[in-house]
């Protein structure tokens, strides 16, 4: 399944993690990626001043350019979206998908790569795409995890301007099953056939149909092929993948769910994965004689079509197989979040981050004494050695180590700004250092 690279909940997050590793140029090229996707949220506003807050404090050295760089995004953000007033209590703000009471802001459809969605998926948030394709008028198959990321779900055909809603209505009994059902009374296009007899051998030639990473190649359908490596040693599905195929056809994120076609243009298998686990890619499939239990316990008067006795050429095949296989686009409704007993502020909404910025929540830092290492300042100490010519001994000074007095030898010294406490704004008054340093 691809993921949205366009989801600002996501880009804030990764900014924020970005901000804490010093990455500080990454994290302007998010925040930027954010303010021109429209309107940025006021907890994106937050951050970035606060970022500048903490700058100007010493706190987190921002370079000169770039610290000028984050003036000029700050200033491009408040002219689209709605300023919130600086909440120094709160910290950073992560943002998560919410419901009805979390302010964000719903991706925008690509205008080159997709058409508007409708009215009713406007209160949503698009996380991510996957592939499809019509086993019966009407039904898809697709992953498991594909539906379960999302709430809502579109369809789209290939070369059609309209996008229709689909409604997830079964899952595999097993949940090893990586396969998916959803339903489309609108959608019109010809089921598949569905290759239920044998197992397909090991070196037949295959072709995988998918809407791989449709951010940057389009959302035309792609076709790419290869043969099948490794066959499943039974259709028992389990974390070992041994009732998987192995195929060596080129997928990528985008292509979950995808039918897998033999030269007849017959679906041997769903594209299930590509995976890392060994030394090399290798893409995986579903077998499809696992979907038939599915399709017969969720679809009335389940009948598939069967396959023929044929062998096509390539651009035969696609032209039979591509007008049934849709591209998938996942929608997530937005979840509450709690704010862990903090006070909620009126305007900001998500994941407080309340950690000190100067040690990362540790409530240490680095010994401030330079002479310091681990705990260990160096010295020197005399030791009596014997003289050469055997005439009683002599003082030789030689290097040592010693226990730091400013750290205690722990080579950790309670950070200046949270004085230990780990928050950023400690309460008034704290003892610093605290008793025992």
């Amino acid at each position: 399944m691809r993921r949205n690279p366009d989801h600002v909940g996501a880009l804030n997050n990764l900014a924020l993690t970005e901000i804490r590793l010093d990455q500080f140029a990454s994290a302007l090229r998010h925040f930027r990626d954010i303010v021109e996707l429209g309107t940025p949220p006021p907890e994106v506003i937050h951050n970035i001043s606060r970022l500048l807050m903490v700058s100007e404090q010493g706190i987190i050295p921002l370079p000169p350019a770039t610290k000028g760089s984050f003036e000029e995004v700050l200033q491009q953000a408040l002219e689209q979206g709605p300023g919130a007033p600086l909440q120094l209590e709160v910290g950073w703000v992560y943002m998560l998908p919410t419901r009805e009471d979390l302010i964000g802001v719903v991706i925008p459809e690509r205008p080159q790569h997709s058409t508007r969605p409708p009215d009713q998926f406007a209160n949503l948030t698009a996380v991510g795409s996957g592939t499809g394709f019509v086993v019966f008028p009407g039904y898809i198959l697709t992953n498991r995890h594909v539906l379960d990321s999302g709430d809502a779900f579109l369809v789209k055909r290939e070369g059609l301007p309209q996008a229709f809603p689909a409604k997830k209505i079964a899952l595999h009994s097993n949940p090893l099953v990586d396969l998916g059902l959803l339903h489309c009374t609108e959608l019109k296009a010809e089921p598949l056939p569905l290759a239920f007899g044998p197992l397909a051998s090991r070196g037949t030639e295959i072709a995988v149909f998918g809407y791989p990473e449709t951010d940057t190649l389009g959302i035309k359908l792609k076709l790419t092929q290869g043969v099948i490596s490794g066959v499943p040693t039974d259709l028992e599905v389990d974390e070992d993948l041994r009732g998987l195929y192995m195929l060596d056809a080129i997928s990528n994120p985008g292509n979950s769910g995808g039918p897998i076609c033999d030269r007849s243009g017959s679906v041997v298998a769903v594209l299930t994965a590509f995976t890392r686990h060994l030394d090399f890619n290798m893409t995986l499939g579903t077998p499809i004689q696992l979907a038939q239990s599915l399709l017969k316990e969720a679809i009335p008067g389940f009948a598939p079509l069967i396959p023929k006795d044929q062998r096509l050429e390539w651009p035969d095949v696609d032209r039979q197989v591509s007008p049934s296989v849709v591209l998938i686009t996942v929608y997530s409704q937005r979840v509450p979040v709690t704010w862990s007993g903090l006070r909620k502020p009126p305007s900001l909404f998500g994941l407080p981050d309340p950690w000190c910025s100067r040690c990362n929540g540790l409530g240490t830092v680095d010994c401030p004494n330079r002479r310091c290492s681990n705990g260990s300042v160096p010295t020197t100490r005399i030791r009596l050695v014997p003289r050469a010519d055997g005439q009683g001994y002599a003082p030789f000074r030689e290097p040592a180590t010693a226990p730091c007095d400013v750290c205690g030898a722990r080579g950790r010294f309670p950070c200046p700004l949270c004085r230990g406490t780990k928050l950023e704004n400690p309460q008034e008054g704290k003892d610093y250092p605290p008793q025992g340093w």
